[in-house]
């Protein structure tokens, strides 16, 4: 096999898989059903249609991600064993076992910038994230895990329950990671809850709103309105925060390890002052490398013909001595649908 050349293998699981414990079949996602009294709801079961005999059935299935995640705790476990046996501690931070339990931690807003080349660094150094890939930063899976159909027709039992987190689910769960993230667990979930209320709150509102608007009662319509888009602008700041001091940090460290040969004293000592950075040594960093997939000809383009506009607005202000504080009306001939988009 050549550098340019991968094989490729389709490996198909038929068999008899047998639970040790219950194993759900409700998506997160799953259709919502009312109970036949009306007063509650259920999640229906996950289904696929399947042929048999030239006939389309419906078929109850253990989803794919289900699979998946046991299968990645599993292949988690295996690795801790490994580091064991070879002398190591096999304990983990709490980012590293949601990382690798489930592919990151997917809480409310966007994830931040991360950077493609410690992405790469990561799947070549893991196994688990390399075959199942992860959210936070992205990395496509290699394994492709389909659902679990079965062979004849089957009945479901219907088992009562809630989802849960790892912490609630395997008792040994903080005995796999380190001391620190009991605080951090309890951290994240207290966010959660604090999530969870706001959803609540806002169903709550809405529910009041449309029988306010029912009512035409136009006081309360407006009352409620104002506490919706209150609700609604919570956390933004927060969001926004988060969002500027990852971008921050990433060019920060981008900036340290170009400045490194110059002024490797300073560079360093801004390094080791910062803890949210990476701990090892600033001079062991791989040196940043050009990423021809961020590379987009037409936003270059588009930027170009901005510049432009903004370079002839400034000539004409110049050339008739107009003051740069006066607003003006500026009418621009588009030369395409793309320009025309633009402005």
């Amino acid at each position: 096999m050549n550098a340019t050349t991968q094989e490729r293998f389709d490996v198909r699981l038929d068999g008899l898989l047998t639970n040790l414990s219950p194993v759900t079949i409700v998506t997160p996602n799953a259709e919502q059903g009312q109970t036949r009294d009306g007063k509650g709801k259920f999640s229906r079961v996950a289904r696929r249609t399947v042929i048999q005999d030239g006939l389309r059935i419906e078929m109850p299935v253990i989803t794919g991600s289900t699979l998946r995640g046991k299968m990645r705790r599993a292949a988690v476990e295996v690795m801790r064993r490994t580091e064991v046996a070879a002398g190591g501690s096999g304990v983990l931070t709490l980012s590293q076992a949601h990382l690798n339990m489930v592919g990151g931690i997917k809480g409310a807003g966007d994830e931040g910038a991360f950077d493609i080349q410690r992405r790469e660094m990561m799947t070549t150094k893991n196994p688990v994230l390399s075959l199942f890939g992860a959210g936070d930063p992205w990395i496509m899976s290699r394994a492709q895990i389909g659902d679990a159909v079965p062979v004849a027709p089957v009945e479901c039992d219907v088992i009562g329950g809630v989802r849960s987190d790892d912490a609630r689910r395997d008792p040994e769960f903080f005995a796999k990671v380190d001391e620190t993230a009991a605080q951090g667990w309890m951290a994240m979930r207290s966010a959660n809850r604090e999530r969870t209320a706001k959803k609540t709150t806002e169903k709550a509102l809405q529910a009041e709103l449309r029988a306010a608007r029912k009512a035409k009662d136009e006081a309360t319509v407006e009352r409620l309105n104002q506490e919706l888009a209150a609700l609604r602008e919570s956390g933004k700041d927060d969001k926004a925060k988060a969002a500027a001091r990852a971008c921050l940090k990433h060019v920060l460290s981008e900036v340290m390890i170009i400045a490194h040969p110059i002024i490797p004293f300073v560079t360093q000592e801004i390094w080791a002052a910062i803890p949210s950075l990476d701990t090892e040594s600033l001079a062991l960093r791989p040196w940043p490398l050009a990423r021809p997939e961020c590379e987009d000809e037409a936003a270059v383009r588009d930027m170009e013909f901005l510049q432009g506009v903004i370079v002839a607005v400034r000539n004409i202000r110049s050339e008739l001595g107009i003051a740069p504080g006066l607003a003006l009306t500026v009418l621009v001939r588009a030369g395409g649908e793309d320009q025309h988009f633009l402005l």
